[in-house]
């Protein structure tokens, strides 16, 4: 949240105002800050996406400074969502004169004057840095009064022969597309601004470079070591070490993009992993509930064949007499052939072939009995073991089905 408006004379009309009405860059001469582009930026576009104001007009009385401030500025004014407007009410010069020209509606006082003028370096050099701020200037001014940028570096260059720069008033501008309205001053008010109000920013303004930092700092400033590690030659310009900069950010920019789709990348690859190890032990789950279910399929299908096994060889035991034929020993037997196949199958292929069949059973702890058939006869009958009636039932019951 902007805590302080630096430049807006009125935030809570519906058509706020701001200014540029001093050097753009730099400090003055008392050491106070002059107009800060990226200030000015953040104050323009809290206006208009936070206070959501839908016109704001830039007053514009400058005489100039450095280009990429000023480059801040006329960005956030083409990029603003609320409609912005500009009016040039005395000198817009060098960087200021761009600026203006941002303005949906460029308003000019008919006194007020435009200064263009290529950039220069404090030694007066010509470098790639240079070209590369010319061109910069002549693109930004070439887009919004609809002429070539060859045009553009013509009109820059027409003041070069005195170093004033080239001037336009507010009727030359309006008819080549430098402006889009004239305010007629109103000679009976008089509060009505003059020219003659503005000779002082006029004499300044000649003084003024298309700068990327103010005089002050440039005489002072000893850029060697940072033209060293730029890779530029020591005594290279300034605006060659900002050139180089604005290189190095963009491929910072590109290298952050990069890292973002990397990352990005990563994410995807990651999620397409989870998908894959979930997928994974879905399968695996299925597999084993499969052959859970086929072993589950296996057992009662073995379990099944083996109780139709054990049917089948009592019946046959039945059939042959072997076996008594009584619902309750059969079922002895066919339990006992299951708990244990083999060895029933032994026992019931012992027995003899007879008309009474054997009998049969099975005693609590499941295990095969011991008792003849003349012993289990004897029991029947409530003969008990080792009396002299047991041997004679044993005896009997011999002799009976010997034959």
């Amino acid at each position: 949240m902007i805590q302080e408006f630096k430049y807006t004379q009125n935030p809570e009309a519906d058509t706020p105002i701001m200014f540029i009405d001093k050097e753009i860059g730099g400090k003055d001469a008392n050491g106070e800050p002059n107009i800060q582009g990226n200030d000015f930026l953040k104050e323009l576009l809290y206006l208009s996406d936070t206070l959501n104001k839908k016109n704001i007009c830039v007053w514009i009385n400058s005489p100039g400074g450095v280009v990429t401030e000023g480059q801040s500025i006329y960005t956030a004014i083409l990029n603003s969502k609320a409609k912005v407007d500009t009016y040039c009410y005395g000198i817009a010069a060098s960087i200021a004169g761009v600026i203006f020209q941002a303005g949906r509606t460029r308003m000019m006082a008919d006194f007020a004057k435009l200064m263009y003028h290529p950039a220069y370096s404090e030694d007066g050099k010509q470098d790639k840095g240079l070209e590369a701020l010319n061109h910069s200037i002549c693109t930004m001014i070439a887009k919004r009064t609809g002429k070539t940028e060859d045009e553009v570096w013509a009109i820059m260059n027409a003041g070069r022969k005195d170093d004033k720069g080239t001037w336009l008033d507010a009727y030359y501008a309006k008819d080549n597309g430098f402006c889009d309205e004239v305010k007629e001053s109103d000679s009976v008010n008089k509060n009505a601004i003059t020219s003659e109000m503005t000779s002082a920013i006029y004499e300044k303004a000649n003084l003024i470079y298309n700068r990327v930092k103010n005089n002050q700092t440039i005489k002072t400033m000893n850029y060697k070591n940072l033209n060293t590690t730029l890779g530029l030659q020591e005594d290279a310009s300034e605006a060659s070490a900002i050139v180089a900069v604005t290189a190095l950010n963009k491929s910072m920019e590109d290298l952050q993009k990069k890292y973002d789709d990397l990352k990005k990348k990563l994410a995807d690859c990651e999620e397409e992993m989870d998908a894959m190890k979930k997928k994974a032990k879905a399968d695996e789950d299925a597999t084993k509930a499969k052959a859970d279910e086929d072993a589950k399929n296996a057992k009662k299908a073995e379990d099944e064949a083996k109780a139709k096994k054990a049917d089948e060889d009592v019946k046959n035991a039945v059939a042959l007499g072997k076996i008594k034929n009584d619902a309750e020993v059969i079922k002895n037997y066919t339990s006992l052939y299951l708990a244990s196949p083999e060895t029933t199958k032994a026992l019931i292929d012992s027995l003899p072939i007879n008309k009474a069949g054997a009998s049969f059973i099975v005693n609590k702890d499941g295990e095969t009995p011991t008792d003849t058939q003349a012993e289990q006869s004897a029991r029947k009958n409530g003969i008990k073991p080792g009396t002299a009636q047991w041997y004679n039932a044993i005896k009997e019951f011999e002799l009976k089905y010997k034959n």
